[in-house]
């Protein structure tokens, strides 16, 4: 081989490994790129399979939803059971708009449903 052919292909050799270098450090930074976009995701507590989410009914409306008859004296005894209930748990009570009685309180449905239980409400 001459000694320029030898050159050129030291040349090829280099220029193989600066494109390799290149190609490396491109792969390295899309690489911590993903990283940096995964990260936050993985850092989200994820949800307890425990954890369901709460659903707010008024007492007549879960009776309704339970195809339970209540009487107006029935369901006031019910939502005062609901609300001592939930103020010994320490849960909120919310209050919706309702057309007979201007506000009615909602309570979430594990409380009503025990409150139905134990009331014998089936």
């Amino acid at each position: 081989m001459s000694k320029n052919m030898l050159r050129i292909a030291e040349m090829m050799a280099e220029y193989r490994e600066a494109l390799n270098a290149v190609k490396t450090e491109k792969i390295t930074k899309q690489i911590e790129a993903v990283k940096q976009v995964i990260q936050p995701v993985a850092k989200k507590p994820a949800l307890s399979p425990k954890k369901e989410p709460k659903y707010y009914y008024s007492v007549v409306g879960y009776a309704a939803l339970k195809d339970v008859f209540l009487g107006i004296k029935k369901a006031a005894e019910l939502g005062r059971k609901a609300s001592a209930l939930c103020r010994a748990k320490g849960i909120k009570i919310e209050e919706i708009p309702d057309p007979r009685f201007g506000r009615v309180k909602t309570y979430p449905e594990s409380v009503l449903k025990e409150v139905f239980v134990t009331a014998e409400c089936r």
